[in-house]
C-alpha cells in the first residue's frame, strides 16, 4: 500500500552543531560584505578622483576657449636698447620679440664693460 505523503511548512529548532555552523557562515559572510564593501569605497574613490580630473581639464579647456589666450613661459634673451631706454625679451626658438620694458633703476647703473658689449 502506497502512503500518500505531505509538505507541511512548520517550525524546526536547529540542533547546536546546525546553530554552529551557521554562525561561522554568518560570520564569513559579514567578513566578505566588508571586504566587498571596502573594494567599492576604494574604485568609488579612484574613480572619483579620474572624474574631478577630467572635469579640471574640461573647466581648463573651456576657459582657453573662451578666452582665446593663456600665459606661458618662453626662454628669452634679454636685449637692451639704450637709446630707447628699454629692456627687450627676444623668444630664443622664435626670436619673436616677447616684451619689452622700461629701464629699472637698477638697469641704470649697468657696469661699462656692461654697455661696451652691447652697443656692439
Amino acid at each position: 500500500m502506497n502512503k500518500k505523503t505531505y509538505n507541511i511548512y512548520e517550525k524546526y529548532n536547529f540542533t547546536e552543531k546546525e546553530l554552529r555552523e551557521k554562525a561561522d557562515e554568518l560570520s564569513d559572510k559579514l567578513l566578505s560584505k566588508e571586504g566587498k564593501e571596502e573594494q567599492l569605497k576604494s574604485v568609488k574613490s579612484q574613480f572619483k578622483a579620474e572624474i574631478e580630473g577630467f572635469q579640471a581639464q574640461i573647466i581648463k579647456l573651456s576657459n582657453d576657449i573662451r578666452s582665446k589666450y593663456e600665459y606661458r613661459y618662453f626662454k628669452c634673451f634679454k636685449k637692451r636698447d639704450i637709446k630707447r631706454k628699454i629692456n627687450v625679451f627676444v623668444c630664443s626658438k622664435t626670436g619673436a620679440i616677447m616684451k619689452e620694458s622700461p629701464f629699472t633703476d637698477d638697469d641704470y647703473q649697468m657696469e661699462i664693460s656692461d654697455q661696451v658689449k652691447e652697443d656692439i
